[in-house]
């Protein structure tokens, strides 16, 4: 008994030791509502592709499919990507600001060199750290100051590639095809045939060496081919990406693997020749594919190959920086609110249950340790749903505590021993907490298979919380008490009761119930309904974008209260190159303010867009008007003109679709809560023991 309670406190010191070390490694972070981030515009290069392709109405959906994929391969880094226009996409990416200090020997511009290739994008430095950079006095050594953009370099490198890869053999004067060997003799005086290629391929040490490459093989191995890609190492401990082949292309390598033995194949990654290795045996199933790597950069390549090739190459039309969607006054209530939460629970948990409430409160403090833990060891995104779900946890945490001890009361009025009353309490308890804690998992893993963004960040710290809440309420106060026991320093199990023996008939009332539960449901499935689109937020319908320009600069959480007052209560509003991260309450002078738009034909939509600006022109009046409209139509095929640029009442004016959610995502409120409630209730009737 001591010697597995011993096993019980090092694995409960282990857990939190390796949740606080990743917290302390590598923090948790931030979603655009919380710290801002990277507002990147990308255009889709039709020009290359054939006439049907271009009007292809997936083209877009796909694009965007695939960058998801790329960015946020794990589905926890809650990218927000929409859809701009025809063949415009609008990707957002939180936590884009990091920080450097300063060095004896830098200037801001060797800083500005040393983070962006591009040196015009130095500007970018200064315009984040400008307050401080005009005092000279600030700018010395050992300074820290915001570097923007670093996060948003990785995922633009991600995002642009095309992602082709190609396995192509390498012509030479040793080839056995007689073919071939004439087309090296061509290629080498000078005239390269149809279908060859001379590439570079660079070694480790630098050197150059130029291989004539055939592009016209009846193979023709893609990337397509591959069934996935991973990072793995080779015998000499170096980064290499390794692949497994498609069952369909396993044939069609293996015979070009076979018939060119002792030859090399080229492997062209992004149209540039990463390696060129010698056939030595028959490949079937899985190869490697190695060069001058880095770690990342074999990561990166994975997680391109793993999500295809872009149908067309994209081209970066615009970059700026977003402060966080809800402002520093929203965050600061949002994180006041669950901390008073917590704190309340708390002091509940005590006060009623006395030193037992202290045990259930230290393996709730136990439970947020770890959930936090989990989340900066997946590198999860916190967003405000993601603080949702923790206060979730923290109700359920209590729930399950709350059952173990009303349980331990039972069989303590029973009369039995206290080491009986606790082992009986738990196990009692057991079933119904499993039960209730499987039941809502499920509804938290259909969320996180099937969602995304925010709704995957909810998911993603509602699952934590659940499987961290159980560990706590079942495995971490059971080995406290038993702790105690064994010490002899649990001599009773005291505990406040409010009710002494309570009676209430509730089967007596079952029927009033049921038929009061079916009227309520019916009620609000028919207001649902009846209110159709209302019922849905502008990520699901597209909205208008409105950017703001003012004279004065001035906090988010005026103008968010100016754009309420104007008649837009639920306007998302954002800061565009104001508040740096979250770190202190800048103000701003420019700001993007998302309103739902109620529907209807182009011409009516117009006249909503003309009355929206008329109010927030009226409700900034002191200030400088409009200077840009962006307009989404929530329906595309309503449109009587092509989408593109046309003029509005003077005021320049985009047709855009801003959808934040993909098709699969929209049909979420019709399909995914029957389908959870569906597995659920499957569930608890086979849980729930048949009579007789």
């Amino acid at each position: 008994m001591r010697k597995r309670l011993v096993y019980k406190y090092l694995l409960i010191i282990a857990f939190v030791a390796i949740a606080l070390y990743a917290i302390h490694s590598h923090g948790v972070k931030r979603g655009m509502d919380l710290s801002g981030g990277s507002r990147l515009i990308f255009k889709i290069d039709t020009s290359a592709l054939p006439e049907e392709e271009k009007g292809r109405l997936g083209l877009t959906e796909e694009t965007m499919r695939i960058i998801r994929k790329r960015i946020d391969p794990a589905g926890v880094l809650e990218p927000r990507i929409q859809r701009k226009g025809g063949h415009e996409i609008i990707v957002e990416l939180p936590f884009y600001r990091q920080t450097y200090k300063i060095k004896a020997e830098d200037t801001l511009k060797d800083i500005a060199r040393k983070f962006f290739a591009d040196e015009e994008k130095w500007r970018k430095i200064y315009d984040a750290n400008k307050e401080l950079i005009e005092d000279p006095e600030n700018l010395r050594p050992g300074t820290t100051i915001k570097i923007p953009g670093i996060k948003a370099e990785e995922m633009k490198r991600k995002a642009e590639q095309l992602g082709t890869l190609e396995f192509r053999l390498v012509v030479d004067e040793h080839s056995k095809d007689p073919e071939d060997k004439k087309a090296y003799d061509e290629a080498v005086a000078g005239r390269v045939p149809s279908g060859y290629k001379w590439m570079d391929l660079r070694s480790a040490q630098g050197t150059v060496e130029k291989l004539l490459i055939k592009f016209n093989d009846p193979f023709k191995i893609t990337g397509g081919d591959l069934a996935k890609s991973y990072a793995t190492t080779n015998r000499y401990g170096l980064p290499i990406v390794g692949f497994d082949i498609r069952p369909g292309a396993r044939a069609r390598f293996a015979r070009l693997t076979e018939l060119h033995l002792k030859e090399r194949l080229g492997i062209i990654l992004n149209d540039k020749l990463q390696s060129a290795p010698v056939i030595n045996e028959r490949i079937y199933e899985r190869g490697v594919i190695e060069g001058r790597f880095t770690a990342r950069e074999v990561q990166d390549y994975v997680d391109i190959l793993n999500s295809g090739k872009l149908p067309a190459p994209l081209i970066l039309i615009s970059e700026d920086y977003e402060g966080p969607t809800l402002g520093q006054d929203s965050i600061r209530r949002g994180f006041r609110a669950a901390i008073l939460g917590l704190i309340l629970v708390l002091i509940f948990m005590a006060f009623y249950y006395l030193a037992s409430g202290l045990v259930a409160d230290f393996a709730l403090i136990l439970n947020l340790i770890l959930v936090i833990g989990g989340l900066a060891l997946f590198r999860a995104t916190l967003t405000l749903p993601g603080i949702a779900g923790l206060v979730l946890t923290v109700g359920m945490s209590v729930d399950a505590n709350v059952l173990i001890f009303e349980r331990i009361r039972e069989e303590k009025a029973a009369g039995k021993a206290l080491g009986v009353v606790i082992k009986d309490g738990y196990a009692r308890a057991f079933r119904t907490i499993f039960d209730a804690n499987v039941t809502t998992l499920i509804t938290a893993l259909i969320l996180f298979q099937f969602g995304t963004g925010p709704i995957r960040g909810f998911a993603v710290t509602l699952s934590l919380g659940i499987i961290f809440s159980m560990f706590g309420a079942l495995f971490v106060t059971r080995a406290i008490f038993d702790g105690l026991l064994i010490k002899g320093w649990l001599k009773k199990f005291a505990m406040f009761q409010a009710f002494k023996q309570p009676s209430l008939p509730f089967l007596r009332y079952s029927r009033w119930a049921i038929m009061g539960s079916l009227c309520f449901m019916i009620i609000g499935l028919g207001t649902f309904l009846h209110r159709g689109e209302e019922n849905l937020d502008i990520d699901f319908t597209g909205g208008a974008l409105f950017q703001l320009q003012l004279k004065e600069p001035k906090r988010i959480g005026e103008v968010r209260n100016e754009v309420a007052q104007a008649g837009f209560p639920d306007a998302e509003v954002q800061s565009l190159t104001g508040e740096l991260g979250g770190v202190t309450e800048l103000k701003a002078s420019e700001f993007a303010i998302r309103i739902r738009l109620p529907g209807g034909t182009e011409e009516e939509q117009e006249t909503q867009i003309s009355q929206i600006k008329a109010a927030l022109e009226s409700a900034f009046k002191d200030y400088a008007p409009l200077r840009k409209i962006s307009v989404s139509f929530p329906e595309v095929r309503e449109l009587k003109s092509p989408v593109g640029e046309r003029q509005v009442e003077g005021y320049y004016i985009t047709a855009e679709l801003e959808e934040a959610l993909p098709e699969s995502a929209k049909s979420a409120p019709v399909w995914r809560p029957s389908a959870s409630a569906m597995l659920g209730s499957s569930y608890i009737t086979r849980r729930v023991p048949k009579k007789g």
